[in-house]
């Protein structure tokens, strides 16, 4: 009798272990980097001063029940280089996120501020900003949310005259930019 007991709950148990399972596993969007937008020197007339690389995130997702929504949760990663001698220790940045197609209550760019700190004797950091929630639609694996840095005009044209696609430095490009200013090279 105590076998045939012991066998009902691990039945029980085995069946609540199943069913739990099947609702904790969330189908989560994806959170792409953009990788035009993933990098940036920032400069100071002719000088280099920073380099700020968006290098990746930390995402889970979670379901508000009370109103039938899903959110991610993003945490972008940054690596901020020193590159000149400056004595300036605060770095002011935004990034944001974007959804450019699912159903039209989710599509739409968010912009987020950033300030990195970083002492005069320190080369190279890399910090995690702050979660930021964005809404999707729920069950939707091909929900994409892209993730990429705020750039200026200006920013842009240096990193396309200086980087070639992979964030490599094209060394050429940029000594002429830096020491000139001009749009030589490609």
């Amino acid at each position: 009798m105590k076998r045939y007991i012991l066998i009902f709950c691990f039945l029980i148990l085995s069946a609540c272990s199943f069913f739990s399972k099947g609702t904790s596993n969330l189908v989560c969007a994806q959170v792409v980097i953009d990788n035009n937008a993933s990098y940036f020197t920032r400069t100071r007339g002719n000088t280099e001063d920073f380099r700020i690389e968006l290098i990746g995130n930390e995402s889970y997702c979670y379901n508000a029940n009370d109103i039938s929504r899903r959110y991610i949760v993003i945490s972008p990663k940054f690596k901020i280089t020193r590159l000149s001698s400056t004595d300036e220790t605060r770095v002011d940045f935004s990034f944001y996120t974007e959804t450019i197609k699912g159903p039209p209550e989710f599509i739409g760019k968010r912009s987020y501020f950033f300030m990195g700190n970083l002492d005069n004797s320190t080369k190279e950091i890399t910090v995690t900003a702050r979660p930021v929630k964005v809404k999707a639609p729920l069950n939707d694996p091909n929900f994409t949310v892209l993730l990429g840095l705020n750039l200026s005009d200006s920013e842009q044209a240096y990193n396309l005259r200086t980087f070639d696609t992979r964030g490599a430095v094209n060394k050429e490009s940029a000594s002429c930019a830096v020491s000139s200013g001009c749009g030589c090279g490609k």
